[in-house]
Formats: C-alpha cells, sequence, structure tokens
C-alpha cells in the first residue's frame, strides 16, 4: 500500500517496490548496515541532503522508504539475534556454507535481492563498477537455526550417573554399590506400581501383620482387577514388598 502511494507520486520507484532495486537509479544490492530512510528514495532525517534538495520529499515517498527500512532492519535482527541463519555455497574454500553472524554488521557487506548472493565491497583496485563486488556466498537459503535440547524428553531425578553409596564388607575391600536408580526404575513399572495402589487403597500402606501371604495376594488381585489392571503374581508382590 505505502509502496503504491509512492510510485503514484514517482512512477520511477517501481524499480524499487516492483523490481526489488535498493534505490530507483540503483542496482539490487541491499547494504546490511544503513541509515534510517536512506533507501527506497528517502533521505535520512537532518542530513546534508534532505538540506540540499530544492523541495521537502513529498511524505509519501519518505513514509514508505521508513517503513521499507524499518522492515528490512527487522529481517537483519534476525540474523544478528541468530534466530535466523543462512546457509550459501561459499566462494571461498576455507569459508563455512554458514553465512557468520558478525558478517549482518560489516559495513562492506551487501545482499544481491536479484542473485540470492551475498557480496562483498572490493577493497582492491578495480576499472569498472562490474569489479566493485565480491562474491562470498551464492545462491544462499534463509532458514531456522537447529536447536538441540539438553534433554529431548522429560529428565528423571537420576542425571545418568547410579547414586551411590559405599559399604565395606568384612574381610574385603571391594565396596558394594547400591543402585538407587535402578531400583526406582523398577518400582515405576505399570505392574509394581498397580501394587503400591493396592497396599495404599486397601490397608493404608501397612499390610496387617497377621494376614496371610496368600490371602493378602488374592485381596491385591481383586483390587487390581476391579481397577483395571493385570493382576501381579506373587513372586512379583514379595518383590516389591522387599524392595520397599
Amino acid at each position: 500500500m505505502l509502496g503504491r502511494r509512492a510510485i503514484k507520486i514517482n512512477p520511477d520507484l517501481s524499480a524499487v517496490y516492483i523490481e526489488g532495486r535498493r534505490m530507483f537509479a540503483a542496482g539490487a544490492q541491499w547494504p546490511v548496515v544503513f541509515k534510517h530512510g536512506d533507501l527506497a528514495g528517502g533521505v535520512v532525517s537532518g542530513s546534508v541532503w534532505a538540506f540540499m534538495r530544492d523541495t521537502p520529499l513529498p511524505t509519501e515517498i519518505q513514509v514508505a522508504a521508513d517503513a521499507l527500512c524499518e522492515r528490512f532492519e527487522a529481517l537483519l535482527k534476525l540474523f544478528r539475534q541468530e534466530k535466523l541463519v543462512a546457509i550459501g555455497d561459499p566462494v571461498r574454500s576455507r569459508d563455512s556454507d554458514r553465512v557468520l553472524t558478525s558478517i549482518w554488521s560489516h559495513r562492506s557487506y551487501y545482499i544481491d535481492a536479484w542473485a540470492g548472493d551475498i557480496l562483498q565491497v572490493n577493497e582492491k583496485d578495480h576499472n569498472s563498477w562490474l569489479d566493485h563486488w565480491v562474491k562470498r556466498w551464492r545462491a544462499v537459503l534463509l532458514k531456522r537455526p537447529q536447536r538441540f535440547a539438553v534433554f529431548p524428553v522429560k529428565p528423571s531425578a537420576s542425571d545418568g550417573i547410579p547414586d551411590s553409596t559405599i559399604e565395606p564388607q568384612t574381610g574385603s575391600m571391594r565396596p558394594r554399590v547400591h543402585n538407587h536408580a535402578e531400583q526406582s526404575t523398577r518400582r515405576k513399572t505399570p505392574q509394581r506400581a498397580s501394587v503400591e495402589a493396592a497396599i495404599t487403597a486397601l490397608w493404608d500402606n501397612k499390610i496387617p501383620e497377621t494376614l496371610q501371604v496368600q490371602l493378602r495376594d488374592q485381596q491385591i488381585n481383586d483390587w487390581q482387577r476391579k481397577n483395571g489392571s493385570v493382576p501381579a503374581n506373587g513372586r512379583t508382590i514379595r518383590r516389591y514388598l522387599s524392595e520397599k
């Protein structure tokens, strides 16, 4: 909308808003460092060029230029903050295919909007305008950076190294290691969890000492069936109680 208004005032600006040039009388090489309002036919407020104009720049042209500069600067900010990365074919063999983050704040680098290349100003002697640029990356692709989580799933209480306690044994210097993480993993299987839930529901987690083992297991199994769990065998129940 703003571009169309600017073109209506100055048809030459179709080179910017339709063809993709940075200025109506320039190429498609867009600088990664620039002053606000200095592209797309606009002028920097308070600059020498603004002072030298015979007539003020039409408001529609300056507003469109300011908006374009803001949007372009927002794109460059994504690169500088590494929220977007640019991947291309490096011209120099020593360069990575990923465009360096520092380049997006360097005055000598430009984006070729037509070819999709990253250019650098040629600081050496050159004979023509074509020698003004040195191509650094070709066919640049923009993408989001990959973020790798430290834990791809919810981490457990253990950091992967078993918690250990060392207890001396009579007649032996070898320590006995209790792998608490392994025991915790066993207790958290579905059957063991249902056994625990049954004992809590039936006896408030305190099995009567006078209760016979066979009757105890039967009551646990009855509770599991009523609550949609697979009944545990006596061995599983005894193992759970011994590790509790």
